[in-house]
């Protein structure tokens, strides 16, 4: 089966090259990469063909035969030093953009001279050498950059591999915990120096400097690594197995029985991105890292798991491209074929289901920067995918894709009418198509969200103002807080949310605390005592609900829909995760039953919110919102949202609320999270007791009801008492607990006092010490330094790094490491005589020839310093003696030291 054309090479490798992104590591077995071309090539010609572009591919043997993807891409050095370059391709093959950023990714200059921008015409003729233009340019750049990264097998107990092979390894080779959080280990086996020669030369290929002192080398290695969540080299990572050997491994990431069998109608929690999720445990809404999640589950099961991380941004990035219709992953071993529009999978034999679960939509949440974007296309005559509100041949359409969104918000399954300038159309939601009502031609449609990166996510949640989207359906609208609200005019107002108590002394505030009690009061009884009635500013769900309004006021023609005060009680403990993130009509509402819908419950009395509040406790808390009701139905318990007007046209509008009785209304059912904001809370309490005695009748001249009064208070307050009693107990047990709590606390710092007394004491014994400093990596060299800084070094003639003619005297600690680096070995030396060795060395001349031969100087400090000492140097001292070698000394002071202390001394010390 021969190929007839260079052109069907291009297309086979350019596929080869996208299934191979979109695997874990770039990797994938040959034979199970040849099962998807081998209608197109025969096995021999897949692998020669591979093999013959090299700059794309590299094929190795690890037990079977693999292949990576590997592209080999260069950068044009005279672009990236500011000379003038050809710019010819046939001339210059690199890449016109900046070297540190598009391969290692730590670009800090803002703007960059050298430029970031892939797609110069320049640009784009390498990457189409590379048989890479048709990527998209973020895999691209994913594709192309070389990040600093930890060697993964170097920190397992196999080895890297590299290693036993004999190459040097384009990974780090140090320890992984000490660089990321700093390694515990008491004999770690991993290097912690990243100063050794290796580690040196792939820092400074990423363009990191080693000049300073190791302290500041590696506090600034430890930021760039947690800063790219401690990298681990992915390209020599694991490589998978055969296909027919391996078997689907159970994952840790798998959804909980609860969250499964409510996946599908989860979003990802925007306030949980923003790290301060109310609700907590109790968050309907999925917590994850990023704007979107795909989730799988095969279908003779019920567990929805987590497609990996890595995986999971290459799935949006080819589903926010309508041109995608299928994609190819592996999950385990198992090569999965997705459509994307059925969400469908098939793969070794079984079926999956796909599901993807992102944040809300930007036509509820107007313009939030976290909001998931959507983008709408319609399929032209020539299968390009055109977006709505682009000029297409000649035409422009009279609807946005902002618009679009909306209308599909509303009502998914329903039909909206548009035209262009010279047409009439109908789209159907349901089926996805657009009809031409004078032709009766039908169009594909097509909805993908917005691409958003983890880089691009991270900008987003520091972005504190509210970015209107061009042509949007609100474009020009911008919301502002109340009058009244406490806010400064440099507060944003999407930061802002407080909860500011109503002062009913004080005058600017009377009027509005006597108008929501007035409400409250309509229909509670005097029985019940307000607490504290709040007034909730917060400006995210502000923006959401004039934003809502607004729009509802443009597809009224103009005139606003009716809005109302309503009542919503709650239970204590999430009244702060609706004043802080409103209603989640999954978790409000269900105590009714959901007779009318299933939304959010509000009532026109407080008589009827109150039985849902904590009624047991003794403050309880119910809202006073805003809710624009508009047009309202009655409800019914299968609604999901309110129905349409005209039953019988889809494309007619959907009512705005559902209610209890149309003609007079108690009830309001909200679907919709920007119809409500929670305007105010209050708090107030209840006396049971005051309750009781005056639902009993009283006649004074009745003897036998007043003992039976009298017999019924005190059974009242005997239980009173009893719960007085109870909770008095549990107040002193907490009291003993706090009691035991400050013994202990006190019994540390009694310990903590010990350990710095012992520590200084360590310290004071220490200063009596010399030190003798060795380098095993630079040329064997030893130093020796005493309490008062006597520094003792001596490089003879001829070492590497000095004067080839001359003795070389070093005079401090400070100069030999920035010429050698920091010390192999750093040794305390017990016993010596440190004032004969500072006066010894006062009187000599450290220059005269006889010191500076060989390492003579040094072995006379160390015999003044104790006469035991020439016995042990004449012991380790070579019967031919090399100048550059010093291990006698190192050996000799290691048995001197061991010989002149005890070992309990030696460990105290």
């Amino acid at each position: 089966m021969a190929m007839a054309m260079d052109q069907d090479k291009d297309d086979i490798v350019r596929r080869v090259i996208r299934l191979l992104a979109s695997q874990p590591n770039n990797v994938i077995g040959f034979a199970d990469l040849h099962a998807n071309f081998k209608s197109l090539i025969e096995k021999r010609q897949f692998e020669s063909l591979l093999r013959n572009y090299a700059d794309q591919f590299e094929l190795f043997k690890d037990g079977q035969l693999f292949v990576r993807l590997d592209i080999k891409v260069k950068v044009c050095e005279m672009h990236c030093s500011n000379q003038i370059c050809p710019g010819n391709i046939s001339v210059c093959k690199g890449l016109h953009i900046c070297k540190r950023y598009i391969l290692y990714g730590n670009c800090t200059h803002n703007p960059c001279i050298v430029g970031h921008d892939l797609t110069t015409s320049h640009n784009m003729e390498v990457l189409s050498q590379l048989l890479l233009d048709q990527l998209p340019m973020p895999l691209v750049e994913d594709l192309l950059k070389r990040p600093i990264q930890i060697c993964e097998f170097y920190n397992r107990a196999g080895g890297c591999r590299n290693d036993e092979a004999g190459k040097p390894c384009p990974f780090l080779h140090l320890c992984k915990n000490n660089i990321i959080q700093g390694c515990k280990r008491k004999n770690c086996q991993r290097s912690h120096f990243i100063h050794m020669s290796t580690v040196r030369n792939v820092l400074e290929k990423h363009g990191i400097s080693m000049g300073r002192i190791p302290k500041e080398n590696l506090a600034e290695f430890r930021k760039i690594m947690q800063a790219n969540d401690g990298n681990f080299s992915r390209r020599d990572g694991p490589i998978p197995e055969p296909m027919v050997e391996r078997v689907r491994q159970a994952t840790s990431d798998m959804v909980s029985e609860t969250a499964a069998n409510n996946i599908l109608n989860k979003k990802i929690c925007i306030y949980h991105l923003k790290s301060r999720c109310a609700y907590f445990e109790r968050c309907f809404n999925y917590h994850c890292e990023l704007l979107y999640q795909w989730f799988y589950r095969f279908d003779d099961s019920a567990n929805w798991e987590t497609v990996e991380p890595q995986e999971n941004m290459r799935m949006e990035l080819h589903y926010s491209d309508p041109a995608y219709v299928e994609y190819k992953l592996f999950i385990g071993a198992m090569l999965v074929q997705l459509k994307f529009k059925t969400m469908k999978g098939e793969g070794g034999g079984k079926q999956l289901t796909f599901h993807r679960v992102s944040t809300e939509t930007s036509a509820i949440l107007d313009s939030h920067p976290l909001a998931t974007s959507w983008q709408w296309f319609w399929m032209a005559e020539n299968g390009d995918w055109n977006k709505y509100g682009d000029d297409a041949d000649g035409y422009r359409s009279t609807i946005s894709g902002q618009d679009l969104e909306q209308a599909y918000i509303s009502n998914p399954d329903g039909q909206l009418k548009f035209s262009t300038q010279g047409h009439e159309y109908i789209l159907d939601f349901a089926k996805m198509v657009q009809c031409n009502l004078k032709f009766k031609t039908e169009r594909e449609v097509s909805r993908r969200p917005k691409f958003v990166s983890k880089d691009e996510l991270e900008r987003r949640k520091k972005q504190p103002k509210i970015q209107k989207p061009a042509g949007s359906a609100t474009s020009g609208f911008v919301p502002v807080a109340p009058p009244h609200w406490n806010l400064r005019p440099t507060d944003e107002l999407l930061n802002h949310c407080e909860l500011v108590p109503l002062d009913k002394r004080n005058p600017r505030m009377n009027t509005e605390y006597n108008r929501i009690e007035k409400m409250f009061f309509e229909t509670m009884p005097n029985t019940v005592a307000i607490v504290s009635i709040d007034r909730v500013e917060n400006g995210d769900l502000w923006h959401n609900y004039v934003s809502k309004k607004d729009k509802l006021k443009k597809r009224n023609k103009g005139v606003d829909v009716e809005e109302r005060q309503l009542f919503f009680g709650t239970s204590n403990d999430t009244v702060e995760a609706i004043y802080r993130q409103g209603f989640d009509f999954r978790l409000n509402g269900t105590a009714s039953g959901a007779r009318y819908g299933k939304g959010s419950y509000f009532a026109t009395t407080a008589k009827y919110s109150h039985p849902y509040t904590d009624r047991q406790k003794e403050t309880m808390g119910m809202f006073v919102s805003k809710v624009l009701v508009g047009d309202y139905t009655k409800g019914d318990k299968s609604y999901i949202r309110p129905p349409h007007k005209d039953p019988l046209d889809l494309s007619s509008p959907l009512y705005d609320s559902c209610v209890d009785s149309v003609t007079d209304p108690k009830i309001f059912v909200i679907f919709e999270l920007g119809q409500v904001y929670p305007e105010y809370l209050i708090k107030y309490k209840s006396d049971e007791l005051l309750n009781h005695c005056k639902l009993v009748p009283f006649e004074e001249e009745n003897a036998t009801l007043k003992k039976v009064l009298e017999v019924e208070n005190i059974g009242i307050m005997r239980k009173r008492l009893e719960a007085q009693n109870k909770q008095l107990t549990g107040e002193n047990s907490r009291l003993e607990d706090d009691n035991s709590k400050m013994k202990e606390l006190h019994q540390r710092q009694e310990e903590t006092i010990k350990k710095l007394t012992d520590e200084n004491l360590r310290t004071k014994q220490l200063e009596k010490y010399c030190f003798l400093y060795y380098w095993l990596h630079s040329d064997c060299h030893v130093s020796l330094e005493t309490p008062a800084r006597t520094y003792i070094s001596i490089h003879p003639p001829d070492t590497k790094g000095f004067h080839s003619h001359q003795p070389n005297v070093v005079q401090s600690l400070d100069e030999d490491i920035k010429r050698l680096g920091n010390p192999t070995e750093i040794m305390p030396l017990v016993g010596l005589n440190v004032n004969e060795i500072d006066e010894w060395y006062k009187t000599i001349d450290v220059h005269f020839e006889q010191w500076t031969d060989d390492y003579r100087m040094l072995e006379t400090a160390l015999v003044k310093g104790s006469d035991d000492f020439k016995n042990y140097l004449a012991k380790h001292k070579p019967s031919i003696p090399n100048k550059m070698c010093p291990l006698y000394i190192y050996s000799a002071a290691w048995e001197h030291t061991l010989t002149n202390c005890d070992s309990s001394r030696w460990h105290n010390d």
